[in-house]
């Protein structure tokens, strides 16, 4: 039996948690010059963080069968049942108790708690949706960006179209993720019984699928960082710096995809989508927070946390080799 490893429970979530900032920074960047609230930001932050490691312990405690006997290293496999329900339960409290003290208003903990309900039911029986074929690809994005987007309008109170691209751009981004590493984990989960859309209709389908997907991810990137740029003038820079770079870089990622060093990565995204979402999905949240950090200086540790846990993240991501 592998060894208790607690620190996944966070530290997934710390990283991706700073992937849910980019609505929430563009709500502050939007607000009068002056008004950012740092300390409120910051338990929205945490917030945020708390949620994602719900939805991980959730994930550990219906995946310990399967991962015990893919031999994989998870949080549950070595606690007890009573221990495990009781870290997933606190965690869920702490969500709910922060959302409240944040918010203190039902409508957000409404929306926070349909989060909670829907990572829960991507996860758990009875719905589990990761086992349902093309269901897992299509429910995912709901927690994982189209709830966080949504509380982070209501909680500052700032509502607009804009904000309806950026959930839509970073729900097909979440979708390409999923379906990734259901590819990637395809042996696994045909080992394990777990009926994810790979498993269910084929790799060669959920190749292709991944390939349609990412086109489309190409263009919703793109159109996000757009908007971002169309609402934060100082990220017209970023952005026009990108698509210099763009071709210099294609020229440079045609070499690697055609060296032995190639992963499935290289092979299965196109340049488009790894350069532009690279940028704008991975790299917004850094970007905005700088930017909010030279507008109000209290915002200065956020953009330092965020920018340390961005770059990090970009370098496991450059030097991982799925196979």
């Amino acid at each position: 039996m592998p060894p208790f490893d607690g620190l996944r429970i966070i530290r997934g979530p710390l990283y991706k948690s700073t992937l849910l900032l980019t609505a929430p920074l563009l709500c502050v960047l939007l607000l009068t010059p002056g008004s950012a609230d740092a300390p409120t930001f910051y338990m929205f932050f945490l917030n945020m963080f708390l949620y994602l490691c719900f939805a991980y312990a959730v994930n550990d405690w219906a995946d310990r069968e399967a991962d015990l006997a893919a031999g994989k290293r998870r949080t549950f496999s070595s606690l007890p049942a009573s221990t495990a329900r009781a870290i997933v339960a606190a965690l869920l409290l702490a969500t709910l108790a922060v959302g409240y003290r944040l918010s203190r208003s039902w409508l957000y903990i409404g929306v926070l708690s349909t989060g909670l309900l829907l990572g829960a039911a991507y996860s758990a029986r009875p719905f589990r949706f990761k086992g349902r074929g093309i269901w897992g690809v299509i429910i995912a994005p709901l927690p994982g960006k189209v709830i966080p987007v949504c509380l982070a309008c209501i909680h500052y109170r700032r509502f607009g179209w804009y904000f309806l691209v950026v959930a839509l751009a970073e729900s097909v981004k979440n979708a390409i993720d999923i379906l990734f590493h259901q590819i990637v984990d395809y042996q696994n989960d045909r080992n394990s019984g777990i009926g994810t859309f790979p498993v269910a209709r084929g790799v060669e389908p959920a190749r292709l699928l991944l390939h349609r997907l990412a086109a489309g991810g190409t263009l919703a990137a793109i159109s996000m960082g757009t908007i971002l740029a169309w609402l934060v003038t100082e990220y017209r820079w970023i952005l026009g710096v990108a698509c210099l770079l763009a071709v210099p870089a294609a020229l440079l990622g045609r070499r690697l995809n055609s060296s032995p060093r190639a992963g499935f990565a290289e092979l299965n995204l196109p340049f488009g989508y790894v350069w532009f979402g690279g940028i704008v999905f991975l790299q917004s949240p850094m970007w905005l927070s700088g930017i909010a950090a030279w507008r109000s200086p209290s915002l200065l540790p956020l953009a330092a946390v965020v920018a340390i846990l961005t770059v990090s993240q970009t370098a496991f991501y450059l030097r991982y080799r799925y196979y």
